[in-house]
């Protein structure tokens, strides 16, 4: 395990919060911010202040900050882009967003060490729970059922967060089972982006709720996941082949092989760590580690991710090399799967 190393992170952050792409390494002032990369280091930083005792570099209190002002009152709904002069543009952002900006918050009100930031997320969780209601997409009901359990946990009494998981779950879970079958375990016809994160809520929810069936298929859908991202190095060692952004993976066909992207593989780690949690099944760990290695290199291409001089993590493989941008989504893939192994670590889950 590299040692963490958040210069990148700090170098794509000012003021506002953190910028959504970079152009090699430096941030690209043209697209500006987006809601859902600073939800991400809003976890990031929250995470890392609690494995530090409560002291982090990153601007734990800036990347809330961002996420509060994207919360549009009249709209009832979080915002997603912002240009680089501090502008919202747009009253609403994408579904996904706002499930991500609820994880976020979820997230933050149960590991920050801080008193005061806990209770800044847990207001804002509250005051925007509502809109779970309105999440169509899976993906976006799974980002919202990972930011109630983590809700739950800072407040366990909260009958509305409980009934909107039981909701979610039970409707994620009756999706999977009206349309997986033995030879393709999963939700839609398409596998894109994300992946990772549907069997991940089935294994939380049905952790949380006590449902057995629900952990049972949610294992057999991750099981399915790593099977099919099955690939080989260069020097012919399995590894990890991530389903490419350029065609994805269509019932029947191939996995698609290039535009890798990192928030795949961040994913699989969390997921599988979960799994291994909920299992107490040691080979979930280890395929954490595995998915892990992805970045260092242990892909089709054999290149890491990771840039020497800057400590970032690059944009994807694409099949003629790595795409040399070191954006927002790419960076904290890393910077996360780094944390979450080292809270296993921390909690003798080697």
């Amino acid at each position: 395990m590299p040692p963490l190393d958040l210069r990148q992170l700090l170098a794509m952050t000012d003021e506002r919060g953190l910028f959504q792409h970079a152009r090699y390494a430096s941030p690209d002032l043209d697209h500006g911010y987006c809601t859902d990369d600073n939800a991400r280091a809003l976890i990031a930083a929250a995470e890392h202040a609690r494995q530090q005792g409560g002291k982090t570099e990153l601007p734990l209190a800036d990347y809330l900050a961002f996420v509060e002002s994207a919360w549009c009152p009249r709209e009832q709904a979080f915002r997603n882009f912002m240009d680089q002069h501090g502008q919202w543009l747009e009253p609403q952002g994408s579904l996904d967003s706002q499930a991500r900006a609820l994880w976020s918050l979820g997230w933050t009100a149960d590991r920050a060490p801080e008193p005061e930031i806990r209770r800044r997320a847990n207001e804002l969780f509250a005051a925007g729970m509502d809109l779970i209601q309105r999440l169509e997409p899976l993906r976006s009901r799974a980002f919202a059922i990972h930011g109630l359990v983590h809700f739950l946990k800072a407040c366990p009494g909260d009958e509305r967060a409980l009934a909107l998981l039981e909701d979610l779950a039970h409707g994620l879970y009756a999706a999977y089972r009206s349309h997986a079958s033995t030879r393709w375990c999963w939700w839609e016809d398409q596998v894109t982006y994300d992946n990772a994160r549907l069997p991940q809520a089935l294994l939380l929810a049905g952790e949380k709720l006590q449902l057995p069936v629900m952990v049972r298929d949610g294992l057999a859908a991750l099981r399915w996941l790593l099977q099919v991202q099955a690939a080989r190095t260069p020097e012919g060692e399995p590894c990890l082949g991530v389903i490419g952004n350029a065609g994805w993976l269509e019932c029947g066909g191939e996995r698609a092989r290039w535009d890798q992207q990192p928030l795949e593989a961040y994913a699989l780690v969390d997921a599988c760590l979960v799994a291994g949690r909920v299992t107490g099944e040691p080979l979930w760990q280890e395929c954490a580690w595995d998915c892990f290695r992805w970045f260092l290199g242990h892909n089709e291409l054999g290149a890491s991710l990771i840039h020497s001089e800057t400590g970032g993590c690059q944009d994807g493989l694409q099949e003629g090399g790595v795409n040399r941008n070191q954006g927002a989504e790419s960076l904290l893939a890393y910077v996360l799967a780094q944390l979450l192994l080292f809270d296993a670590l921390e909690r003798g889950e080697e």
